[in-house]
């Protein structure tokens, strides 16, 4: 619940200035750095609680490689624990591999629309 609550705060300030958050990470760098200034401290604007947590979108990977006598192994790809949100044009957007639907959101946090599909989805909003 606090991710979801740093994520509404963040996302308030973005689209109070307005600097899009087009995809992962904001860019093609995948840097995760913003133009916009964010004056301190943050305070919660509105919280968005999704129909469902998130979840792998497959299956974990194995926990050993025999050929290498390695145990213990762990995932290097989890995107999925999280929400990853993007904002374009005033609005936020995610994905939920756990409900295959994206959601759209206002500014203020209220729902526009959600669209569910065959399979997981993915997003980007680049121009």
């Amino acid at each position: 619940m606090r991710k979801l609550v740093c994520i509404a705060i963040l996302l308030t300030v973005l689209c109070a200035g307005a600097d899009d958050w087009p995809m992962f990470r904001h860019d093609n760098q995948r840097s995760a750095v913003t133009r916009e200034h964010i004056e301190l401290p943050l305070n919660a604007a509105w919280v968005h609680t999704p129909a469902a947590v998130p979840a792998h979108a497959w299956t974990e990977p194995k926990t050993r490689n025999i050929s290498a006598g390695v145990d213990g192994l762990t995932s290097t790809l989890d995107y999925d624990r999280a929400y990853h949100v993007i904002l374009a044009e005033g609005k936020i957007y995610y994905a939920s591999s756990t409900t295959d639907s994206v959601y759209c959101l206002a500014a203020d946090g209220s729902l526009v629309w959600t669209c569910a599909g065959p399979g997981q989805p993915a997003l980007d909003l680049r121009r």
